[in-house]
């Protein structure tokens, strides 16, 4: 369910805006749930160590990418309102 929300998300980032800062959010809130939740269950350090830089990683890179394209959506709507007679 996941991996088929983030592929619906990547159809339009426009339109789904606020699900995408939602998803990355999300990924970084629950990767720091799952040190937790490796520890408890006795997981071993390096799968622990992999699946939470993993999760938090893909969290940040989401909003650091969506971050990005808001830059450049308003720069481009700057540049074309300048244009505009």
């Amino acid at each position: 369910a996941f991996g088929s929300l983030t592929l619906l998300l990547a159809t339009d980032p426009r339109r789904y805006a606020p699900l995408i800062t939602w998803w990355g959010v999300t990924a970084i809130l629950f990767g720091v749930l799952l040190i937790g939740i490796d520890l408890t269950a006795g997981m071993p350090l390096s799968w622990m160590l992999s699946e939470v830089i993993f999760t938090i990683c893909a969290g940040a890179g989401v909003l650091a990418l969506q971050r990005r394209e808001r830059r450049v959506t308003a720069a481009l709507a700057r540049d074309s309102a300048t244009i505009s007679p």
